[in-house]
């Protein structure tokens, strides 16, 4: 069984904290300008520090974890008698915390 969580979450986060497309912080004449598809060596450095924040967030304390329950639901010997092989595209998306012993 395969986890895409960590995919899905970084691809994510790649496309919406890339550097002037959608949001860039520091801009060239603001300090946060949208859309204007520019970029420099400090909002390179600042958008990554946010990436490699988010991306801790996401996947060490929330615990993001997207399975694909369509394979999972269909026994292997029927879905090598299908047609052709589908594309799995119904996932099943689980946010669970890391469980942690609690100290007294």
């Amino acid at each position: 069984m395969s986890d895409w969580g960590p995919v899905f979450v970084a691809v994510v986060l790649f496309i919406l904290l890339t550097p002037g497309l959608l949001i860039q912080v520091p801009g060239k004449s603001r300090y946060i300008e949208f859309g204007n598809f520019q970029t420099s060596g400090l909002s390179i450095l600042v958008h990554s520090i946010i990436y490699f924040a988010l991306i801790c967030i996401f996947l060490l304390a929330v615990g993001v974890h997207m399975h694909n329950f369509l394979l999972m639901s269909i026994p292997q010997a029927l879905y090598n008698q299908l047609p052709y092989q589908v594309p799995c595209v119904n996932y099943l998306l689980v946010l669970d915390a890391p469980s942690r012993p609690f100290k007294d």
